[in-house]
C-alpha cells in the first residue's frame, strides 16, 4: 500500500484513498447501488458515478488527453490512457523488476509468472 493510500478493499485488493472512497467503491461487491440509471438500470453507489455513467447513453466524452486527441468518459481512463505518452510505470513487482502501467497487467505478470496457480488443468 502506498503512502498517500489509507484503506483497501477486501473483496478485490484495489487500494483508496480514503475509507469514504472505500466505502463508495465497496458498493460494486455488495449491490447496494443507490442511484439508478433511468435509461439502462445499472445501478451506482453515488451520485457522481451515476453522472459519469450518463455520458455513455450521450456519446459525451468530457476529458481530452493533452498529449493527442483522444477523449474518455472516465477521469481513470483518461489517465491510463495518458501513460501511454508520459511512459509512467507505476506498478511493479515485488518478486522482479518488472513495472507496468496498469495494476491488472500486474496481477495478470504476477499469476502467469510468480505463482503455482494454475487457472486450467
Amino acid at each position: 500500500m502506498s503512502e498517500k493510500s489509507t484503506a483497501q478493499c477486501e473483496f478485490c485488493d484495489k487500494v483508496l484513498a480514503s475509507a469514504q472512497s472505500l466505502n463508495n467503491h465497496k458498493v460494486q461487491h455488495t449491490g447496494q447501488d443507490t442511484f439508478r440509471c433511468d435509461e439502462c438500470e445499472k445501478g451506482f453507489p453515488t451520485a457522481q458515478g451515476l453522472r459519469q455513467h450518463k455520458f455513455t447513453h450521450g456519446g459525451l466524452k468530457p476529458y481530452k488527453c493533452e498529449h493527442c486527441d483522444r477523449r474518455f468518459v472516465h477521469t481513470g481512463d483518461l489517465k491510463n490512457h495518458t501513460r501511454t505518452h508520459t511512459g509512467e510505470r507505476p506498478y511493479n513487482c515485488d518478486q522482479c523488476d518488472q513495472r507496468f502501467k496498469q495494476l491488472g497487467g500486474l496481477k495478470m505478470h504476477k499469476a502467469s509468472l510468480h505463482s503455482d496457480e494454475r487457472s486450467y488443468e
